[in-house]
């Protein structure tokens, strides 16, 4: 076994395609799970399987090396679903326990997903308890056999003949390790047990303690498990679980701080910090140095996770603003000074151009449709964007957060243009105020480099007969520094100054002063007189 890991040269790895460099955005909640461990295929697209929205419900994602989404064989299981097995290079095993909304009887499904196919290989019904997840699994498939697991019996099924053919009652099973040929199974009241796809033993151990890592940790590498050892922070422990040797690699002569482990392509990463750098080591299967490279990750404030490939690392995470989450994957070399595209995009104003209410008797929202200016700070031409607001949930499994995606707009750079949307208000279809804060974000599906100028809050009174009454006048001065007031003021004319958060900072008749205290940046100013209502940004300075 080659134990050459003093090697510190530092070797590029293969670029992945320039045009895999991309963040990839998704609208939350609707269509399409989260982004979780992307998975790499030989063409350098990627699966991912997760949740579809705040109801559960498991689905998968498939994207190309540009970020495309490939909707071909894309696999979705209704809500209360869970579960799913990475088996292969280029397969993924899937199976869901689905619940009260899936058509049919609640069932335990099983699937195999490639790039170029989808098919069920198993589907029993669950009447007995849907909705324990511990109790159902699928955990070994070979092109003849599949191992699941229902309630404490592991069986095997023969899929040409689509009979049973196996069974063993292993209780209390906590965590299983899949392997080529075999499974790894861990039990809170019996011996730690491997078998192969027929179920029966390879090894039995009485425990596994004299591992010197945690087995609960450990991930698996070919034939072993590998974990990181738990009194010495700069070595890696790996065990055989067929030959059931065990050795120590002492890798202090390329990290100063071991941070992470992961098996990708049957390459083992190890992830940490050498002389104050961010560096990757890649070993084969057989634990052969194969590479020691520089990552450059990306400055971003906000958590990421990294999954590590032999040609490109691919980060993924949330973004948004409020409530308001949205994924995205960003795929780059290794050695990238920049794998982060920014945009920069802002509300200049929001208003309501018409209001369409439905008879009382309907119990329905009135749809307002609204028009705003957006600003496109950034040298490229803007195509899309999200625009979100919050309520509170109308319906059951609601988060209460609701976007929506302009598509096909062609703001050019460093420009203004208006965009129309619709939204939904329960209050302006009574003749009641309509206050709310909407949000922009994700132009042309990229992170945005400054987010403080993305909300506006749109405040608007309807009339009896249901004219819109927008006030007409002058704010000055703007920027201000310690006082507001208008034109030709009325004695009726209130005005309300708040700031981005929605936080009423000032209030008072025609003029406001005493504004000096108030932090630099930029305000909302509300004026109303009687049923009309109007609103403008304002920018405080020192």
């Amino acid at each position: 076994m080659n134990k050459n890991f003093i090697c510190l040269l530092c070797i590029l790895f293969i670029a992945c395609q320039a045009e895999a460099q991309v963040i990839y955005e998704r609208t939350y909640p609707y269509q399409y799970p989260t982004i979780r461990n992307p998975i790499e295929f030989p063409d350098h697209s990627t699966f991912s399987l997760g949740d579809r929205s705040d109801c559960g419900g498991i689905g998968t994602r498939h994207i190309d090396a540009q970020g495309n989404e490939l909707l071909d064989n894309v696999f979705s299981a209704e809500v209360f679903s869970y579960g799913h097995h990475w088996i292969g290079h280029d397969s993924v095993l899937i199976w869901a326990a689905e619940g009260a909304l899936d058509v049919g009887p609640d069932s335990f499904r099983v699937y195999v997903w490639t790039p170029g196919s989808l098919h069920k290989v198993l589907s029993i019904g669950i009447r007995d308890d849907p909705w324990d997840q511990d109790r159902y699994g699928a955990y070994l498939y070979t092109p003849d056999h599949l191992v699941y697991k229902r309630l404490e019996t592991l069986y095997t099924l023969n899929l040409i003949t689509g009979q049973i053919e196996d069974s063993l009652v292993v209780p209390d099973i906590n965590q299983v390790f899949e392997f080529e040929e075999a499974i790894l199974l861990l039990s809170a009241t019996a011996y730690p047990v491997l078998l192969n796809n027929r179920l029966d033993v390879i090894q039995i151990w009485a425990d596994l303690s004299f591992l010197s890592f945690q087995i609960y940790e450990a991930l698996v590498l070919d034939s072993f498990l590998v974990g990181r050892l738990q009194l010495d922070t700069l070595s890696i422990g790996i065990f055989n679980v067929y030959t059931e040797t065990q050795q120590v690699f002492d890798l202090s002569a390329n990290f100063d701080r071991i941070e992470e482990i992961q098996v990708n392509k049957n390459k083992l990463f190890v992830k940490g910090i050498s002389a104050g750098d961010n560096v990757v080591l890649q070993l084969d299967s057989t634990f052969s140095y194969i590479d020691f490279t520089f990552l450059d990750i990306p400055d971003l404030d906000k958590e990421l996770s990294y999954s590590y490939f032999p040609e490109s690392v691919y980060a993924w995470g949330l973004d948004g603003l409020s409530g308001y989450k949205a994924n995205y994957r960003i795929c780059y070399q290794y050695e990238d000074a920049n794998p982060i595209h920014y945009v920069d995009i802002a509300w200049d104003t929001i208003w309501v151009d018409s209001i369409h209410k439905y008879p009382p008797e309907w119990h329905i929202p009135a749809s307002v449709f609204l028009s705003g200016i957006v600003r496109n700070l950034s040298p490229d031409t803007l195509k899309n964007l999200t625009i979100h607001f919050q309520d509170i949930p109308v319906f059951w499994c609601d988060n209460g957060i609701y976007p929506t995606q302009k598509q096909n707009l062609s703001i050019l750079p460093f420009s203004a243009d208006t965009v129309t949307f619709g939204t939904w208000s329960y209050a302006a279809g009574q003749d009641l105020p309509f206050n709310r804060t909407f949000f922009i974000q994700h132009g042309n599906d990229h992170l945005d480099a400054n987010t403080t100028d993305n909300v506006f809050i749109l405040r608007y009174l309807i009339s009896s007969s249901n004219e819109l009454n927008p006030l007409s006048f002058s704010i000055y001065p703007n920027p201000f520094t310690d006082f507001i007031t208008v034109s030709d003021p009325s004695d009726s004319m209130h005005l309300d100054l708040f700031d981005l958060n929605g936080r009423k900072v000032a209030g008072g008749f025609g003029h406001l002063d005493e504004l000096a205290k108030l932090l630099p940046g930029i305000y909302i100013i509300q004026i109303t007189d009687g049923v009309a209502i109007s609103l403008q940004k304002v920018v405080k300075v020192e």
